[in-house]
């Protein structure tokens, strides 16, 4: 895709309506434990070379039914270490590969330095409902599964055309649910 191709897609695709399209979805989406997730900050990732979504199976927080938002909690804290350092650090050199970038430079990843990583992707969860240390596959088979989260799900793909989609595993199909 050549510069002024990469420039006319970036001009379709705004913060307000990545925010507005979210809202919109998890409104007709939303049941008791939703936890809302996406776009970290939607002007940044409007404005990345590269648009990035990492699709995950659940958050770990298993004794958690009330709802919240994984895209403040990335945007303020960085979220939780054991996941979120290791994507910080992907994003990080996929954001450097044309640079050569030096890995050893992120070995040790702070807090801050996730917080500033993280800002401009997307982060959406197959299964909008806490789960554990160990997400359950049949609870996320089922969920993917059942009722219309199958279709929410390829809805909030599309809304983030994204250029790279990262998936934390390969099962259930995903594949053909977010394409």
């Amino acid at each position: 895709m050549d510069k002024e191709n990469i420039r006319l897609r970036r001009a379709e695709l705004s913060g307000d309506e990545i925010r507005s399209g979210e809202e919109a979805l998890f409104n007709e989406w939303r049941f008791p434990g939703f936890i809302c997730d996406g776009v970290v900050n939607p002007e940044e990732y409007c404005k990345s070379a590269l648009r990035i979504l990492i699709v995950l199976k659940e958050v770990n927080d298993e004794n958690s039914d009330t709802e919240w938002d994984l895209r403040e909690l990335l945007r303020d804290t960085g979220g939780g270490k054991k996941t979120w350092q290791p994507v910080a650090r992907w994003i990080k050199g996929i954001r450097n590969l044309p640079n050569g970038y030096d890995w050893k430079k992120i070995e040790t990843v702070s807090d801050q330095d996730r917080i500033d990583w993280l800002r401009d992707i997307a982060a959406i969860n197959v299964k909008k409902l806490a789960g554990g240390a160990v997400a359950d596959s049949k609870k996320i088979r089922n969920f993917l599964f059942s009722e219309n989260n199958r279709e929410y799900l390829r809805r909030q793909v599309s809304l983030y055309k994204p250029d790279l989609v990262i998936l934390g595993e390969y099962r259930f199909g995903l594949v053909s649910v977010i394409c």
